[in-house]
């Protein structure tokens, strides 16, 4: 499993350093709520098992662009520009893929590279904490591959530590209140509170907010605050 970043405008003799995702790719203050999570996805599943994915690699990255301005310096463009679309296989749990970048300007270089690893993290079967990418500059290959088994391991201990505070936040939010507050905190403040915890769950342990949100709703941290929502209404008929 890799990216290849190829650059046409190669530096040569530079030495090769590592971009670690826990501290490096800079994305905030931007997050995705559940319904940018909801199109990314469509996006990315209608890339699956096609061999031509430029219409829609396209599409996934005006979005990107479109929603979080700032981000993107410059707009994305096909055939000689940003996304050719080469697309060497696309399966579950098995992918390969290639972009060619035509910029001089690494915070650019890094912004582009940041907008893949959110398709990246979005592509179900994909995960993005199982190596390091690592960027060599002097033939301009960005590579993802299964280096860095040290830091695998302190991704994967923060990220159960998180998961159980997300769940422990959960429940802080409702204790103390009665039932009807506790409906009505949860319907009104959890998205946007579970947003601003993800951010404070990225600070403190190094990882990329929009992976901490995505994290989040694939273990049901969601879903923990509608069916906790649904318990206490069927309570409350039962009761009332």
């Amino acid at each position: 499993m890799y990216v290849r970043l190829n650059r046409k405008d190669y530096w040569n003799g530079a030495e090769p350093f590592q971009y670690y995702l826990d501290d490096r790719f800079e994305l905030t203050p931007c997050s995705l709520s559940a319904s940018d999570i909801r199109q990314i996805k469509e996006l990315v599943e209608q890339v699956r098992g096609k061999k031509d994915i430029m219409p829609i690699g396209r599409g996934i990255f005006q979005f990107l662009e479109d929603r979080y301005y700032g981000m993107f310096c410059q707009p994305v463009e096909l055939g000689d520009g940003i996304l050719q679309g080469k697309v060497a296989k696309i399966t579950e749990g098995n992918e390969m893929a290639m972009l060619f970048i035509n910029s001089n300007a690494t915070v650019t270089e890094r912004i582009y590279v940041a907008a893949f690893l959110l398709y990246w993290v979005l592509t179900k079967g994909v995960s993005i904490e199982k190596g390091v990418f690592e960027y060599y500059r002097g033939n301009g290959n960005l590579e993802f591959n299964q280096k860095g088994s040290r830091f695998v391991s302190e991704f994967l201990l923060r990220e159960k530590a998180f998961l159980k505070e997300c769940r422990r936040h959960l429940l802080k939010e409702a204790k103390g209140m009665s039932e009807q507050e506790q409906i009505k905190a949860i319907e009104n403040t959890s998205f946007k509170t579970l947003r601003e915890f993800a951010y404070e769950v990225s600070a403190k342990y190094e990882v990329p907010v929009p992976l901490v949100i995505y994290r989040m709703q694939e273990y049901g941290i969601f879903e923990d605050a509608k069916y906790f929502i649904g318990e206490l209404q069927k309570k409350d008929r039962r009761t009332g």
